[in-house]
């Protein structure tokens, strides 16, 4: 059977496109061939243009595993045309009220990438959610939503496997405690409330490194100027992109990762963390819990927080409780054994119709 993975933009180097390729390569392994759509491509494999995506969809033994996470106009119809051939990887869509400040052009796509979404699972295509809590968001607006949970493929194991690179990142060792923030520097993010718990550390030998790309600018220069009004912008550490060996340095470095996001569908590092040892301190917010579990200690403002950095930190019992509770959950729900075998479950129940 041929397998069609479509996506708006496919990246090797992003959480969709970790997704995608974990995917393919499950599916390869038993037989299938897989071809891969998108509008834009940055991986080393073919890639077909969206537009002909209806026209694969047209041979009836095709299938098609949608990625939603932004407007998509033509992966979308294509769906909806051919709906008992599709199924729909929901990673959730950011709110647009992240985006009013800091990038507004974006605002009609993500509202548009919202609708869509609930368009598709209210005309009954089925969903795979990354997170409990993606299912429970969509179904606000589509109780009738049908939807099974599937953690997406991740690079964890890669991180595990790669000699750490710190030869660029400079003095590593230098600081302690040394906070971690991993991702985008997004709103979504909400790394105000980092730099307001690195403040309530009140420690003058202690860091927080924020390790991800620029994305917007307004919203960098918004986090740095929190920094300088509360007297920490020579303790903020802002790397910019970094590759998988410096990443798994600056984890190796860190004392723990801090997670403060206001909305997550799934986030990946806090399951980079499990597999690496790392401690984690998140507020418990969207798919926070749900991905994070007991392997996390939550506070909810920067005053917790930086309470729950400090115990983390200095009682041990506490700290190899949440290590404890990572590796499990890791080994059970999110080590790629376990998210391959959930994956080719929902595939042989979605498709059977379709197997050749």
């Amino acid at each position: 059977m041929t397998v069609a993975i479509a996506t708006p933009i496919l990246n090797d180097g992003d959480a969709i496109g970790h997704d995608v390729l974990g995917m393919a390569n499950a599916l390869r392994a038993d037989g299938h061939d897989v071809r891969f759509f998108a509008e834009k491509a940055r991986v080393d494999e073919d890639v077909f243009p969206l537009a002909d995506l209806a026209d694969f969809l047209r041979h009836g033994d095709n299938a098609v595993i949608y990625h939603h996470s932004l407007r998509c106009d033509t992966a979308v119809r294509a769906v909806e045309r051919y709906p008992h051939q599709a199924v729909v990887k929901f990673h959730n869509v950011t709110p647009p009220r992240f985006f009013t400040d800091v990038n507004p052009e974006a605002v009609p796509d993500c509202e548009v990438g919202r609708q869509q979404a609930i368009r598709l699972a209210r005309s009954g295509v089925p969903f795979w959610v990354d997170s409990a809590f993606n299912a429970r968001d969509l179904a606000d607006d589509v109780p009738t939503l049908r939807s099974e949970e599937l953690p997406p493929f991740h690079q964890a194991e890669t991180l595990l496997r790669t000699t750490p690179d710190a030869d660029n990142l400079g003095g590593l060792d230098n600081w302690a405690p040394t906070l971690l923030c991993v991702g985008r520097v997004a709103p979504n993010k909400n790394l105000e409330l980092a730099v307001e718990t690195l403040a309530e550390l009140r420690d003058p030998h202690a860091r927080l490194v924020l390790a991800g790309e620029h994305v917007y600018a307004d919203y960098s220069d918004r986090v740095l100027k929190r920094a300088e009004s509360l007297g920490v912008a020579g303790s903020l550490v802002v790397t910019g992109h970094v590759s998988t060996a410096q990443l798994k340095a600056l984890y190796l470095a860190s004392d723990l990762l801090l997670v403060t996001s206001d909305h997550e569908g799934f986030c990946v590092p806090l399951v980079e963390a499990m597999v690496l040892g790392v401690p984690i301190v998140g507020v418990p917010r969207t798919a926070v819990p749900d991905t994070g579990g007991d392997a996390v200690r939550y506070a909810n403002d920067a005053p917790t927080l930086a309470n729950a950095v400090r115990e983390v930190i200095d009682d041990s019992p506490t700290r190899e409780r949440h290590l404890r509770a990572g590796r499990r959950r890791y080994r059970e729900r999110f080590s790629q054994t376990a998210i391959a075998a959930r994956f080719r479950e929902l595939f042989a129940r979605q498709f059977a119709a379709c197997a050749v």
